[in-house]
């Protein structure tokens, strides 16, 4: 007999893909509200003065290392993966990062944001290429519902 052939991967344009497989363990959180409250209005003051390193940690204590948080008091219902191409814009990535987790976290996401860093000593900058490598490293952590694709500037 002939085997039968894989089943179709899904594709990340399309919805018709398997269901997300559920958590290992029923979360005991309730779900987290929607539209989460606290939406409107100002985010924070615009600072375009970005953080050091040490205090950009200090001021998201609840971030855990590698850029991922969740809310601890109700089940998120979405998660997110934010990928961002980067190259020699450290003050550019300090200032995104400052106001990104906040504006995430507002949200009530479970998200996790990877930094695609080109260490090729050239000049060229291939941003498709930074994004496809933030994708792959992103699914090799978990399944996500969205996939943000973000520039540092």
């Amino acid at each position: 007999p002939t085997p039968l052939p894989p089943p179709p991967t899904p594709s990340i344009f399309s919805s018709s893909g398997p269901p997300l497989p559920p958590p290992p363990h029923p979360s005991p959180l309730p779900p987290c509200p929607f539209p989460p409250p606290g939406l409107q209005g100002s985010l924070l003051p615009l600072n375009l003065t970005p953080a050091t390193w040490p205090e950009l940690e200090a001021a998201l204590p609840h971030v855990r290392p590698g850029g991922t948080w969740r809310p601890t008091f109700c089940q998120p219902l979405h998660r997110v993966a934010v990928l961002i191409p980067y190259s020699d814009r450290d003050w550019h990535l300090r200032v995104l990062l400052q106001h990104l987790h906040r504006l995430l976290q507002k949200q009530l996401l479970d998200y996790s944001i990877y930094v695609a860093e080109n260490i090729v000593t050239s000049e060229e900058f291939n941003r498709g290429a930074m994004f496809n490598v933030g994708f792959v490293e992103a699914l090799k952590d978990r399944a996500f519902d969205c996939v943000i694709l973000h520039d540092v500037d």
